[in-house]
């Protein structure tokens, strides 16, 4: 039995100094940024190179953007199997 608790204790021994953790050097990486809301959002249109959103649906049926609630046209299954 003490063969077998010695390896046991050798064994989480190794196992322990193997898992300790690297040291990391943090002057590689730029300094963390904390944004507001609006803030991050602008920063991520700007990584994705959008200039300007899309106008949502309009309620106006003059504009050219506006939704349509036509019943009639919202057939997505003409054909029933």
């Amino acid at each position: 039995m003490s063969t077998y608790s010695a390896l046991l204790v050798f064994l989480c021994l190794s196992v322990q100094s193997i898992a300790q953790e690297v040291p990391i050097d943090s002057s590689r990486y730029p300094p963390l940024k904390t944004f507001t809301t609006m803030q991050d959002h602008a920063n991520m249109m700007q990584q994705l190179g959008i200039r300007k959103l899309r106008p949502g649906f309009s309620g106006n049926e003059s504009d050219p953007n506006h939704a349509n609630y036509d019943e009639t046209l919202a057939n997505p299954c003409p054909q029933l199997p």
